[in-house]
C-alpha cells in the first residue's frame, strides 16, 4: 500500500502540473525555485504538503488575530462616534459586518451586566441565609433572661 502511494506520488511529481505547483509555492514562500525542480524522493511531496499546511495554519492564526483586533477597535471607534460608513471604508469590512460586530458587542455587554446583577443577587441571598442561620444558632438575649 505504502509502495503504491509512493509510486503514485513519484509519478505525479514528474508531471508538469506538479512542477508548476512546486515552483509557484517555493517562489511564494521566498524559496529558490531553480534549486528544486522535481522530487528526488517521494517523501519530499509529503514534506512539501506539511510545509504548506504549516504556512496555512500560520496565516489563518494571524488573520484571526488581525480580525479580532480590528473588531475591538472598530466597535470602540463606533461607540465613540465614528460613522460606520467611514469605519467600513477604512477597514475594508462591509457595513453589515460592522453592524453585526457592534450588535454582538452590545449583546455580550448586556449579558455580562445581567450576569453581574444575577451574581450580586445570589450573594445578597446567601448573606441573608447565613445571617438567619447565625441568629438561629445563637441563643437570643430574651431566652437567657427567662
Amino acid at each position: 500500500m505504502h509502495q503504491q502511494i509512493a509510486e503514485a506520488t513519484a509519478d505525479w511529481a514528474q508531471t508538469p502540473e506538479a512542477t508548476t505547483m512546486t515552483l509557484q509555492f517555493r517562489h511564494s514562500a521566498g524559496m529558490d525555485a531553480t534549486a528544486w525542480l522535481r522530487f528526488d524522493r517521494p517523501e519530499q511531496f509529503q514534506e512539501l504538503l506539511a510545509e504548506v499546511g504549516d504556512k496555512r495554519r500560520e496565516l489563518r492564526e494571524a488573520e484571526l488575530r488581525i480580525k479580532t483586533a480590528a473588531e475591538d477597535m472598530v466597535v470602540r471607534a463606533i461607540q465613540l462616534g465614528m460613522a460606520q460608513e467611514e469605519a467600513a471604508r477604512l477597514t475594508g469590512y462591509s457595513a453589515g459586518t460592522l453592524t453585526k460586530w457592534v450588535e454582538s458587542s452590545a449583546a455580550r455587554r448586556a449579558h455580562a451586566i445581567s450576569q453581574q446583577v444575577r451574581d450580586e443577587a445570589k450573594a445578597r441571598a446567601r448573606e441573608k441565609r447565613l445571617k438567619v442561620q447565625r441568629e438561629a444558632n445563637q441563643p437570643s438575649a430574651r431566652s437567657e433572661s427567662k
